[in-house]
């Protein structure tokens, strides 16, 4: 087993190296072999061979994918095909997911897709529906600012080419509902009967909640109410993940056995119906993931063969990955990943423990195999993380087959009691935001990294109860120390350092010794400019002024006497000292 897990790893790194520099695949390989030197069972000449293969073959796998990269669209272009996924909000747009099978009047070779913004769509496009779409092409715009978002990097990890634009005056045509026989169709139809059952529901906020739990979508819920899931840390409930799997298999075995049949005889049921669940939840990464390796442990059992979980981990992992390797850059199957990782690998719960303490113990395991990946993604932990999810996760678990059940049945008392469910977790989750604070982070420094990974190591490793406790004071300790950081000054005395983005003088960032001054052109851009900030290391109080056109950096020098002689980057920062400057610009 350790073997395979192993292999795994070195398969994974190798994916993650194709997109690294030479330095970063020698580091990679370096961590593999001082693996090996840990473990001298792993230390054999047939181990290092398949070592060699798995990690060049991942790098491999990776090239052959982007390989098939060949696009010749440009400019305007007229498109046909079908949407991948529900339309969601951006900004003042819609954005979706779009197949395309033909550019202009020819079809294409290979199924191309696409990201469609719309700005001012007044339709309401449905996923499979068949539409015609005009727009322009671009490629993805890069980031404004070091470690900000990267539209054309993040494009490539959906398997996207680029972005169509659309505005209210370009030409669309609506063409038909979702057509053939193909899994992905039928489970549109399905899916589309299923939320018109939904329909019935008079509240608009419960309705919403029971599609995001069933379905995953969370489209139709209210910024406010997304805000308030985030707040509280409790936003992967909204996800269809692998608890939703799990529940499915477990309540077609469950309803077997009070039949008196046997595990292995409804296997060969609950494999299709997960498979078939996977569908209706729009085959995310993270869903794809846990599909896959509950449907191997069924087969396992309907086999009548022992399975390991690290064996369908890994296995699952292996066949996704070769399928579409740039799942291993989507922050859902990291997530997914991490915390199967988490519960499988740490420490098991003692069986004379009550529900209340072993959930708080496997609550505690997940999030902390997950943290470093919250951390550097989001940069925000809830102070009600493991209290919100103790009260929400159970009477979530109970809204998924509620929910199930009232689409595929709409039944009207189950429509009744899966909405005051549904109103009564509304409620829970708005009194536990109010409670909640989150913690606001720099991105994590090395120090941080490494006391989280020595929290991971005592809490996995330890079996007595103080070294567990002296994992939850390192990570205490990772977290004070990383607020700590950006809470410093970013310059020394008699330093102002002046950081723009693109397009020139959109945002200003003035940084002294004392203060932080932010200038922006727009109130909209007040949230960009902090997320900005806080990226790039700073957690001090910010002044922002907006409409401001005489900026001045110090005293007697004003921006506009400066900007005219810096080159036009992306980005740009000013180190302004004394008399002179000096600058360093990206992109």
């Amino acid at each position: 087993m350790e073997r395979r897990i192993f292999f795994t790893t070195a398969f994974l790194l190798g994916l993650l190296a194709f997109k690294w520099s030479p330095a970063g695949v020698v580091f990679a390989l370096s961590s593999l072999f001082l693996w090996m030197l840990w473990r001298p069972s792993l230390f054999h000449s047939k181990v290092v061979c398949l070592l060699m293969i798995c990690f060049w073959g991942g790098w491999l796998r990776g090239w052959v994918d982007c390989r098939q990269e060949a696009l010749g669209l440009k400019g305007p272009v007229k498109v046909q095909g079908y949407l991948l996924d529900s339309p969601r909000r951006w900004g003042s747009s819609t954005v979706f997911f779009f197949r395309v099978n033909q550019v202009g009047e020819e079809p294409v070779d290979r199924p191309l897709t696409l990201l469609v913004r719309w700005s001012g769509c007044e339709q309401s496009p449905a996923p499979g529906d068949t539409w015609y779409l005009e727009g322009r092409f671009t490629q993805g715009k890069g980031p404004a600012y070091p470690g900000g978002f990267d539209e054309a990097s993040w494009l490539w990890t959906q398997g996207a080419c680029g972005v169509l634009q659309l505005n209210r005056f370009n030409a669309t045509h609506y063409m038909s509902p979702p057509r053939g026989y193909t899994p992905r169709m039928l489970a549109c139809r399905l899916r589309a009967r299923m939320m018109a059952v939904l329909e019935r529901i008079e509240h608009k906020e419960a309705r919403a909640l029971i599609a995001g739990v069933v379905f995953g979508e969370t489209q139709s819920l209210p910024d406010h109410l997304q805000e308030q899931f985030r707040r509280t840390g409790t936003s992967h409930l909204l996800a269809a993940s692998g608890m939703n799997v799990a529940l499915l298999a477990g309540l077609i075995l469950g309803a077997g056995k009070l039949c008196g049949l046997g595990p292995w005889r409804l296997a060969p049921l609950a494999m299709p119906a997960v498979i078939g669940y996977a569908f209706l939840a729009g085959c995310a990464p993270s869903i794809t993931r846990a599909a896959t390796g509950t449907t191997l442990a069924l087969l396992a059992l309907w086999m009548g063969r022992t399975t390991n979980p690290w064996n369908s981990l890994c296995l699952s992992v292996w066949l996704l990955l070769l399928w579409d390797p740039r799942q291993i850059y989507d922050l859902g199957f990291q997530l997914s990943v991490a915390a199967v990782v988490g519960l499988v690998g740490g420490p098991d719960p003692e069986e004379n423990w009550g529900y209340l303490k072993k959930s708080l113990f496997l609550t505690w395991t997940a999030s902390l195999i997950t943290l470093p990946i919250f951390w550097h993604a989001f940069g925000t932990i809830s102070t009600t993380l493991l209290v919100a999810n103790l009260i929400l996760g159970p009477l979530v678990e109970l809204l998924f087959p509620l929910g199930l059940l009232v689409t595929l049945t709409g039944a009207k008392p189950l429509l009744v009691f899966s909405e005051y469910l549904a109103r009564f977790n509304l409620w829970l989750v708005g009194r536990l935001s109010e409670l909640s604070n989150p913690l606001e982070l720099t991105p994590p420094p090395a120090v941080s990294w490494l006391l989280v990974g020595l929290a991971l190591l005592a809490w996995t490793k330890g079996s007595r109860w103080s070294v567990r406790c002296g994992s939850v004071a390192l990570v205490l300790v990772s977290l004070g120390w990383g607020y700590q950081q950006g809470c410093q000054p970013s310059v020394p005395p008699g330093v102002v350092l002046v950081r723009r983005t693109a397009p020139p003088g959109s945002i200003i960032w003035v940084s002294t010794h004392k203060s932080e001054r932010l200038y922006i052109e727009k109130k909209w851009q007040t949230e960009r400019a902090l997320s900005m900030t806080r990226k790039l290391g700073c957690l001090r109080p910010l002044e922002v002024l907006c409409g401001e056109r005489e900026i001045p950096i110090k005293e007697g020098f004003q921006w506009s006497q400066l900007s005219p002689y810096l080159p036009q980057g992306c980005y740009l920062e000013v180190w302004v000292e004394g008399d002179g400057y000096r600058f360093r610009e990206e992109g």
